[in-house]
């Protein structure tokens, strides 16, 4: 039995067990965990073995369980990860419907970690529709709420993804002081910095047309790799463009 295996039984257990005891807290927490590993079987890179339908149908049992016990916490995550796999469908609109619940719950209860997720999956889903200006507001709000945290990691994710931003708007200038801004927090709290906010860095260094033909080509491809998100898709083009190193 492989580990996906060994997680599905454990968690149906888990269910199982949760079910038969009336223990409903534990019963959402469940359908989550069972949810996230239909969901983490899905992957472009291995040609969709998973299942998104069954994920979305644990997803929402959980969902509905949370709110019923109050679990407000677990509301704004597997709100969280029916936006998540929504944008990976392509099936935005109900992507942002999720994300803002999500934020909505984040704020309702002050809690400036989850807002700040909450705000950056927002910006993911508008850039990946291509509504630039819109993803450039969510992320300047989450690099905000992150750096008032002094979550320097978040703060430094936060603003690579508004360096991509300004990236696809053309603003080369706003987009290497950002993603300089990303690299420096990184290296300062010994996190590897990303390759694809190093290779939006490289892109800011070189004549403008090249980003131009970047931005244009991605533009065009967007309808074929619709729903990898930004980190996903940056890691699939530098690996299959210039390749990995080898040890």
């Amino acid at each position: 039995m492989g580990k996906t295996e060994k997680a599905i039984s454990f968690y149906q257990q888990a269910l199982f067990m949760a079910q038969a005891s009336g223990n409903r807290r534990l019963e959402g927490h469940a359908l989550n965990n069972l949810g996230l590993v239909y969901y983490g079987l899905h992957d472009f890179r291995l040609k969709s073995i998973g299942n998104y339908d069954q994920a979305i149908s644990y997803y929402e049992q959980a969902l509905c369980i949370m709110k019923e016990t109050g679990d407000q916490i677990g509301e704004i995550e597997v709100s969280g990860n029916l936006g998540a796999i929504y944008a990976k469908q392509g099936k935005y609109p109900f992507a942002i419907i999720y994300h803002e619940q999500a934020l909505a719950k984040a704020r309702q209860m002050k809690n400036r970690r989850n807002e700040s997720r909450s705000l950056s999956y927002l910006g993911d889903v508008y850039y990946d529709t291509g509504k630039t200006e819109q993803a450039i507001r969510l992320f300047q709000e989450a690099v905000t709420v992150a750096h008032n945290l002094g979550d320097r990691s978040l703060e430094a994710t936060f603003s690579g993804n508004l360096g991509w931003a300004y990236i696809q708007s053309f603003a080369k200038r706003k987009a290497r002081q950002q993603l300089l801004h990303s690299q420096e927090v990184f290296i300062e709290i010994g996190i590897p910095v990303p390759p694809w906010f190093t290779f939006g860095l490289f892109l800011t260094r070189v004549p403008v047309i090249f980003m131009v033909i970047y931005i244009i080509t991605l533009r065009l491809i967007r309808p074929f790799i619709r729903g990898l998100g930004l980190q996903l898709w940056m890691e699939y083009f530098i690996k299959r463009i210039f390749g990995t190193k080898k040890s």
